[in-house]
Parts: C-alpha cells; sequence; structure tokens
C-alpha cells in the first residue's frame, strides 16, 4: 500500500513537471505541440512503477487533469 502511494504521488508529480514543460513550450512559440504523457509511458523509464496498481497511477493523472482546469478556469 505504501509503495502504491509513493508511486502514485512520483507519478501526479512527473506528469505535473511535463504539463509546465509543455505549457512553456507553446507560450514560446514552438511549432510542435506535443500531448502530455501517460503514467504507462513512465514504466520503462521507471521499472518500480509496474509494482504498483495501474488503477492508482490512472486516478493519479485524473487528479492532475482536474486540478488542471480548475486551475485555468478561474
Amino acid at each position: 500500500l505504501i509503495k502504491t502511494i509513493g508511486c502514485a504521488r512520483f507519478i501526479y508529480n512527473k506528469l505535473l513537471e511535463d504539463r509546465i514543460a509543455i505549457r512553456e513550450e507553446a507560450k514560446a512559440g514552438n511549432g510542435t505541440r506535443r500531448k502530455p504523457a501517460t503514467p504507462a509511458s513512465y514504466k520503462p523509464l521507471f521499472p518500480f512503477l509496474a509494482e504498483a496498481d495501474s488503477l492508482a497511477l490512472a486516478n493519479a493523472k485524473l487528479n492532475l487533469d482536474t486540478a488542471f482546469a480548475k486551475f485555468f478556469a478561474g
């Protein structure tokens, strides 16, 4: 349980880092827009994520999406 919570927190922070980078690239006006990563795309880079429940990682992404929507909605 502790490992799953830690992995969800790790994914949330990594996805947040990527979202901020994507937003900064969009502000800078770089021609190509990339989509935000998914939790599954980090599993090859960080093998310890395979030990965590995939639904917990997906929920971390959903929570981040909700937070972003609320933040930019005003």
